[in-house]
């Protein structure tokens, strides 16, 4: 299905999660109702596995997880993303010649070479922070699938591309270390975030999900 804002569904925003993961909770509620349906697995990519994991936290018919390039919160996407391109002597030369300023703070050559980098970093996701709270009426500080995941209890399946240069690998890794909430496993795919995910990944993903899925005549309800 296409989340809210994307590809044919209605909408003007996408929300990296915050929306997303109603829309999904519909999703969810509406399967469930359908005849047969005895059991529901989310499977995730990106922005999809943020919305996967934030309702799995709360919502425990939910029985088994496949996060792919799942980001720890979109706060710590935004500061990989300040680090990249802040760090760009073209960027730097830029911004200063525009006289932009971060946080209140007007930059130059000498700001950025003297050991100043990480507050130029923090107040770049402050800048983005503050335009999403207005534009947007959320705080991405609210988008924290990391966060999410110690109040969920279902089997977690995390699969990341180690080329990833938009959700850098140590997001999973770091997801996958601190995640204690049932069984988890962890797929390293060769290629980068837009890749096409091979065959062997998604057997893989079939067979964890076929593990943990229930059989018919067995449903997981709400609060169980």
């Amino acid at each position: 299905f296409d989340f809210s804002g994307g590809g044919l569904s209605g909408g003007d925003l996408c929300t990296l999660g915050h929306n997303e993961s109603d829309d999904l909770r519909c999703v969810v509620d509406h399967v469930l109702t359908l005849k047969g349906v005895t059991s529901v697995a989310l499977w995730g990519r990106s922005m999809g596995a943020a919305s996967c994991a934030m309702v799995a936290a709360t919502d425990r018919r939910v029985d088994a997880l496949v996060l792919d390039s799942c980001f720890l919160s979109v706060e710590r996407v935004a500061l990989d993303v300040a680090k990249k391109y802040v760090n760009s002597i073209p960027f730097l030369e830029s911004a200063i010649m525009m006289g932009k300023s971060f946080g209140g703070i007007r930059l130059d050559k000498t700001d950025i070479f003297a050991g100043g980098e990480d507050q130029v970093y923090e107040d770049a996701v402050g800048e983005f922070r503050e335009a999403v709270l207005k534009r947007c009426g959320f705080d991405i500080r609210e988008v924290s699938p990391s966060r999410s995941l110690e109040g969920c209890t279902a089997p977690v399946l995390f699969a990341h591309a180690d080329e990833d240069q938009l959700v850098f690998p140590y997001h999973s890794d770091l997801m996958h270390a601190s995640y204690e909430g049932g069984e988890k496993r962890k797929f390293v795919i060769e290629g980068h975030h837009n890749s096409e995910r091979p065959a062997a990944f998604l057997q893989y993903a079939r067979c964890f999900l076929e593990g943990h899925l229930k059989p018919p005549g067995v449903r997981k309800v709400m609060g169980e």
